[in-house]
C-alpha cells in the first residue's frame, strides 16, 4: 500500500469521525410579548417578567452529531389572566434551529358587578356563571372559587366568539345576557337581579 493511499485513508477516517461526532450549534428560543400589558411567565421553572413588546431569549448549545443529535426541551407556563388562557407546553429545540413564540391575548374579560341589593332590595348571591356561543345550547361553566355576593364584583375570562352569559343564583333562578366582547378588553355586566 502506498503512502499516498494510506494518507487518503487517514484523511477519510478523520473526516468520518468529525462528521459523525458533529459539532456544537447554538439554538435560541425567543418569547415575544405582543400584548399591551406586562406578562409574568415561567420558563424552565424561572420567573420571567416581560413588559409590553419586550422579548426574552434563552439559548442552548447542542451537539449536532449525525448519530444522535442533542435536543433541548423548554418548559413554558403562562399563568391565567382574564385576557389569556393558562397554558403549559414544551418547546423542543434542535441544534442550529431557532424558534419564536408570541404571547397574544386570546380571551376577553367579563367583570360581573353584583348590584342586586341596591336594585332588587335584597342580596341575590350569584352561585354559577356559564357562557355559550350565539345560538348554542353548549354551556361552559366558569368555576367560581366563591359565590359573588351583592356589592362585590369578579372578573372572569371569556373565550372568543362566546357572547351569551347565564347567571344562576343560589336558588337556581337563571338570568341570561347577550353581550359584546373584545379580545384583550374587559366588559362590565351590572347584575341587578331585575333582568
Amino acid at each position: 500500500m502506498s503512502k499516498k493511499y494510506r494518507f487518503i485513508q487517514i484523511i477519510l477516517l478523520i473526516t468520518i469521525v468529525f462528521t459523525i461526532s458533529g459539532c456544537v450549534e447554538k439554538s435560541t428560543l425567543t418569547i415575544i410579548n405582543s400584548t399591551s400589558i406586562t406578562q409574568n411567565i415561567i420558563v424552565d421553572w424561572n420567573d420571567v417578567r416581560l413588559l409590553s413588546d419586550e422579548q426574552f431569549d434563552t439559548s442552548f448549545y447542542l451537539d449536532d452529531s449525525i448519530i444522535s443529535p442533542e435536543e433541548a426541551k423548554v418548559r413554558i407556563e403562562i399563568p391565567k389572566h382574564p385576557w389569556m388562557q393558562a397554558k403549559l407546553y414544551y418547546v423542543t429545540l434542535k441544534p442550529g434551529k431557532n424558534k419564536k413564540i408570541y404571547l397574544n391575548f386570546d380571551r376577553a374579560g367579563l367583570e360581573i358587578r353584583n348590584n342586586s341589593e341596591a336594585y332588587a332590595g335584597y342580596n341575590i348571591i350569584i352561585y354559577e356563571v356559564y357562557y355559550a356561543k350565539q345560538d348554542s345550547e353548549d354551556w361552559n361553566e366558569v368555576v367560581l372559587e366563591t359565590p359573588i355576593d351583592s356589592n362585590t364584583s369578579r372578573v372572569i375570562s371569556i373565550p372568543e366568539n362566546h357572547n351569551i352569559i347565564k347567571i344562576v343564583d343560589l336558588y337556581g333562578e337563571e338570568y341570561t345576557f347577550q353581550l359584546e366582547f373584545t379580545i384583550g378588553d374587559t366588559t362590565t355586566l351590572n347584575f341587578t337581579g331585575l333582568d
